[in-house]
């Protein structure tokens, strides 16, 4: 009998383990508060998380807002100088290759004064004329007399 009461005995002991089980675990897991590295990663990683989730949002919206704004600008508001309004009719004066706004651009540059004509030309076959004889001047050497 003796045996028998070494086994019930041993059947009531309860085994303990120096690892937690898995539920035990996880109510101890979190028992301490983080230390102050581990809460500032913590903090870091949700920060950077939240910037990663916005930042495509706010690209698009100063994307589209600066495509916005150019178009605008240019449109509803003209240079304010002779020679910026001069090089906005001649971007916009037709029968022009790039080549020749580019070069008629550079004398406009060079020559305020003929910017200041050809701002004021009201219709675009006086422009369109104006550029045309001094892009032959320019190019080809043409005056005004051989015109």
């Amino acid at each position: 009998m003796s045996d028998l009461g070494l086994t019930s005995v041993s059947r009531a002991k309860c085994k303990f383990s120096a690892l937690p089980n898995e539920g035990e675990w996880q109510s101890q897991k979190w028992s301490c508060a983080p230390s102050a590295s581990v809460a500032a990663q913590q903090e870091g990683s949700a920060a950077l998380t939240s910037i990663a989730d916005i930042l495509p949002h706010i690209i698009r919206s100063l994307t589209t807002t600066s495509e916005a704004g150019i178009h605008t600008a240019v449109s509803d508001h003209p240079p304010s100088s002779d020679l910026g309004c001069a090089i906005n009719l001649l971007t916009q004066t037709k029968g022009l290759s790039m080549d020749d706004v580019m070069d008629l651009m550079d004398y406009l540059s060079s020559n305020p004064t003929e910017a200041v004509v050809f701002a004021n030309f009201h219709g675009t076959e006086f422009r369109a004329t104006w550029a045309w004889r001094k892009l032959s001047v320019i190019c080809h050497g043409a005056t005004s007399t051989t015109l």
